[in-house]
């Protein structure tokens, strides 16, 4: 009978924080392809200036910071500060579903025309421009 192999304390504190990280950055993190792409409040950029390594270590002062953080939670974080380990939690955090993402994902969400209930649609538009009953009786043409 074969069993399975237990994973190692380290292991299991990077898949906590990666869970974490995931959770605190859905909608603002997303990984597609091995590279990181984050939301800029218009479409999804590369994150080139270090965003995902500052999101883990936002996360990881966060549990630190947390009152209800246990102990064991805080040895976790403390095994998990060095540039190896923020490089397995981003890892295991693209693969995880709220941050892993496809390339039509990098598209951003469809635009959409909203009103509001009870409202009706209404078009803006200069309506300078458009010819009046006026111009068109001194061209001659009739309407």
């Amino acid at each position: 009978m074969t069993t399975t192999p237990r994973p190692t304390a380290a292991a299991r504190s990077r898949a906590m924080i990666a869970a974490r990280l995931a959770s605190a950055y859905v909608g603002h993190l997303l990984s597609v392809r091995g590279r990181w792409y984050v939301w800029d409040g218009h479409r999804w950029a590369r994150a080139d200036r270090g965003e995902p390594t500052r999101a883990v270590l936002d996360t990881m002062r966060a549990i630190l910071a947390d009152p209800t953080t246990t102990p064991g939670q805080r040895a976790d974080v403390d095994r998990c500060s060095s540039a190896a380990a923020i490089t397995a939690i981003l890892r295991l955090a693209a693969a995880l579903s709220p941050l892993a993402g496809t390339t039509a994902d990098l598209a951003g969400p469809e635009p959409t025309l909203e009103r509001a209930p009870g409202t009706r649609w209404a078009m803006a538009c200069d309506t300078t421009a458009l010819p009046t009953r006026t111009t068109l009786d001194a061209t001659g043409v009739t309407p």
